[in-house]
C-alpha cells in the first residue's frame, strides 16, 4: 500500500508540469463524503466542454466521465470549471484527471492530476486521522505542507488565513487572484491534489485584519468562496434555495460525517460583530441563524455520533479578561452556547481552532462557561503554518508551544473507534515531524452516554509536550 500511494504521490506532483498547458491552478478536492466529492480547477482556456476521467485504476481503465457542474453564478470565471463527483464506493482511492478538447492530441499520462480516498460509510466503525491548521503567507511554499501530506490525513482542515492578502475591496477577482496565489505555490498544490481539503476563513483571508460583517469586502468574499472552493453543502444556500429570490450572501458553515465523527465547521467571520462592541446578550460571533443551525445539528447528532467536533477559526478557551480575538471577546455568547449543551445533554464534543500562532491543548478543565460548570469539553490549537509566534487565549492544560524562528506548525488527530470508546490523539508538530505536544481522551461510544470530558470523571487523560 504505502508503494502504491509513494508511486501517486510522485505522480501527483509531476502534475503540474504535466498538465501546465491545461490546469493552471489545482485541481483541489473536497466535500468528499463515503460516495461523492467535488474538485476545482483553473484552466489556461475556457473551461467549455472539459471533463473529468475518475477511475479506480492508476491507468485509468474503466474512467467514467464527468461533466462539469453548474457555474455558481453567471460571474465565475469562465476558466474556472467544477465538477461533481458520485456515485463512488465507500474508502476507495479514487484517481482522476481534467481533459479538455485542447489537449486533444497529447498522451494520456500527460494530464494525470491526482487521487483522492473516499471515506468510511456513515456511522460505521472507523478509524481515521485528520490533520488541521491555519495561519500561512499568500503562496506559501513552506515545507510544513509537504509533511502534513507525507502523514496521509484523510482530510486537511484548513482553519483560516488561508492567505493574508487583507482584501478590503468588494471586488470577486481580488478574492480569485488570491486563491490562485495559494495553488500556485508546489508545496500546497501538491498537498491539494491528493489529500481532501476542507476550508474555513479567519479575518486576513476573509476580509482586512479583524474582520467582521462590517467588512466593505463581505459579499466578495462570500461570492468567491462558492466560486473557487470545493466546500460541502452550505446550509444557508439551501435554505435560501426554497425562497423566490435566493439569496447566496449568508455563512460558510457546513458539517459533514466521518465514520462515527461528526464535523461541525463554523463561520466565525461573515455574521460576527465588531470585538470592540460592548459584551451583552446581543453581541454575537455566530448570527442568530448559524448559532440555530449549530444548535439543530448537536441536536441531530446527540445520540447518533458519539463524537463531535466543533472547528472555529478562533479558540474557545479563553479568560474572558483576555483582550485577543477569540470567543473571550463574545463570554455572553460562548455562556450561552454552554448552558444550552449542559441543559439538553450534549456530549463528546472536541473543539478544534487556529488563528494564535501556537500549539496548545486543554482537557476541559478550563471550560466551564456555563452557568453551573460545564460543559468540559477538550479544545485543540493548531498554528501557525508558516507565521511567527503568537500567545491568545487560555488558561490551557497544555502549555502554548510557540514555532522557532522559519519553523511551520499543525495539528494531526488520530481517531481510533474501539467499538466501546473512541480514543483521540492530538499531536502537535512540525515540518520535519518532530512532535512538540500532545493531548489523549476518550468518549465513550454508547448512545447518551455520559461525556467523560472532564478531567476529574476522565483520569487517563494525557497531555504534554514535548
Amino acid at each position: 500500500m504505502r508503494s502504491v500511494l509513494s508511486a501517486l504521490l510522485l505522480l501527483a506532483l509531476a502534475g503540474p508540469q504535466l498538465c501546465a498547458a491545461l490546469v493552471t491552478r489545482g485541481p483541489w478536492v473536497g466535500a468528499v463524503t463515503e460516495n461523492s466529492a467535488v474538485l476545482v480547477a483553473r484552466l489556461e482556456v475556457r473551461a467549455d466542454g472539459a471533463w473529468l476521467e475518475v477511475s479506480e485504476s492508476p491507468d485509468f481503465r474503466g474512467a467514467r466521465r464527468i461533466e462539469p457542474a453548474t457555474p455558481p453564478s453567471e460571474e465565475t470565471p469562465p476558466e474556472l470549471v467544477r465538477f461533481t463527483l458520485t456515485d463512488l464506493r465507500p474508502q476507495t482511492l479514487q484517481y482522476y484527471r481534467v481533459r479538455h478538447p485542447s489537449d486533444a492530441g497529447r498522451p494520456d499520462e500527460a494530464t494525470a492530476a491526482g487521487s483522492f480516498r473516499t471515506f468510511p460509510r456513515a456511522g460505521e466503525t472507523a478509524s481515521f486521522r485528520f490533520a488541521f491548521g491555519s495561519c500561512a503567507s499568500t503562496g506559501s511554499a513552506h515545507p510544513v505542507f509537504e509533511q502534513i501530506r507525507a502523514q496521509q490525513p484523510a482530510f486537511f482542515l484548513t482553519i483560516g488565513d488561508l492567505h493574508y492578502e487583507n482584501i478590503a475591496e468588494n471586488r470577486r477577482e481580488r478574492f480569485h487572484a488570491a486563491y490562485d496565489a495559494v495553488l500556485g505555490s508546489p508545496t500546497q498544490r501538491a498537498l491539494y491534489r491528493v489529500v481532501p481539503v476542507v476550508y474555513t476563513w479567519d479575518d486576513h483571508d476573509f476580509g482586512p485584519n479583524d474582520s467582521n460583517r462590517h467588512s466593505p469586502s463581505r459579499l466578495a468574499s462570500l461570492a468567491a468562496y462558492r466560486d473557487y472552493v470545493p466546500h460541502h453543502p452550505l446550509p444557508w444556500d439551501a435554505e435560501q434555495a426554497t425562497t423566490p429570490d435566493q439569496r447566496k450572501d449568508g455563512p460558510i458553515a457546513q458539517a459533514f460525517t466521518l465514520g462515527r465523527a461528526r464535523f461541525l465547521v463554523l463561520d466565525t467571520r461573515s455574521e460576527r460583530d465588531a470585538v470592540r462592541v460592548p459584551d451583552s446578550a446581543a453581541k454575537t460571533m455566530l448570527g442568530a441563524w448559524q448559532k440555530a443551525w449549530l444548535q439543530r445539528e448537536l441536536l441531530a447528532a446527540k445520540d447518533k455520533f458519539p463524537l463531535i467536533f466543533i472547528v472555529s477559526s478562533v479558540s474557545w478557551v479563553s479568560n474572558e479578561t483576555d483582550k485577543r480575538d477569540n470567543w473571550g471577546r463574545f463570554a455572553t455568547e460562548r455562556a450561552e452556547l454552554s448552558d444550552w449543551m449542559v441543559a439538553h445533554g450534549i456530549t463528546g464534543v472536541c473543539f478544534v481552532s487556529g488563528d494564535a500562532h501556537m500549539l496548545a491543548a486543554d482537557d476541559g478543565r478550563h471550560n466551564a462557561y456555563a452557568r453551573h460548570g460545564g460543559p468540559h469539553f477538550p479544545a485543540l490549537q493548531a498554528a501557525p503554518l508558516d507565521r511567527g509566534g503568537s500567545i491568545k487565549g487560555g488558561p490551557w492544560s497544555v502549555a502554548p508551544v510557540l514555532p522557532d524562528q522559519g519553523e511551520g506548525q499543525f495539528g494531526l488527530v488520530d481517531v481510533t473507534d474501539r467499538g466501546d470508546r473512541l480514543d483521540v490523539l492530538f499531536r502537535g508538530l512540525n515540518q520535519d515531524g518532530r512532535e512538540k505536544l500532545r493531548l489523549e481522551f476518550s468518549v465513550p461510544a454508547a448512545a447518551g452516554a455520559r461525556s467523560d470530558h472532564a478531567l476529574d470523571a476522565h483520569p487517563g487523560a494525557v497531555g504534554h509536550q514535548k
